[in-house]
């Protein structure tokens, strides 16, 4: 599949718009965009998830990934931007900017009926924070009840945020970053990708490092 002009503006617009309040918009599309069409292209290369995946998902992944959290254009700026832990009132209203980037795309949806990167894009969206072991939200589901798109997507948005700078916390090493990564498998990841991420853990550093000093 070809993707046009009109769908990648979209997102990028609708990325834009989410990410606006923050810093450094176009290195976290990038990388995230990067990242994920590397797990894609590393789990075509092992065979794994044959029936799923080929070229169209990892060029679909690569474009829709950065739409994940575009549902934080509706939590205030008190909360997204709160240089500090957030407190449990406040991360429960964090946890809703899946709910409000769902509808987003779903409205989009009613619009433009049957479009596999839509449909995607709501996979990214609807189930990153989901979690391998079903403690994850906002459904709880486990293992393979979620989607691979999410799978994928969950593995890629943590080890980004653990490299990047937030107004929270300072960028962690890669090293420190895949420690991390490696004690959620089987729990907060699904095994097979982090075993995938940590056979070629000098590639994500590498492909993020080239996203970062590229933007």
């Amino acid at each position: 599949m070809e993707f046009g002009t009109v769908h990648k503006a979209t997102v990028y617009l609708l990325v834009w718009l989410a990410e606006s309040r923050e810093k450094n918009i176009g290195a976290h599309v990038e990388r995230t965009s990067a990242l994920c069409e590397l797990m894609a292209d590393l789990l075509s290369q092992e065979g794994a998830y044959e029936d799923q995946i080929d070229k169209d998902y990892v060029d679909k992944i690569r474009l829709v990934s950065p739409l994940h959290d575009i549902g934080k254009v509706g939590i205030p700026d008190e909360i997204l931007l709160k240089p500090a832990k957030l407190t449990e009132d406040e991360f429960d209203i964090m946890k809703t900017h899946v709910d409000i980037g769902l509808d987003a795309l779903t409205s989009l949806q009613n619009i433009i009926p049957d479009d596999d990167i839509l449909n995607m894009g709501i996979d990214v969206i609807k189930y990153h924070h989901e979690k391998w072991d079903g403690s994850g939200y906002p459904h709880g589901l486990k293992g393979e009840e979620i989607p691979l798109s999410g799978r994928i997507m969950a593995i890629v948005d943590v080890y980004e945020a653990l490299r990047s700078k937030r107004v929270y916390k300072q960028p962690y090493s890669h090293d420190v970053s895949r420690e991390i990564i490696s004690e959620g498998s089987g729990a907060h990841f699904e095994p097979l990708l982090v075993d995938i991420f940590l056979k070629n853990h000098e590639v994500f550093d590498e492909v993020y490092l080239k996203q970062d000093f590229a933007s």
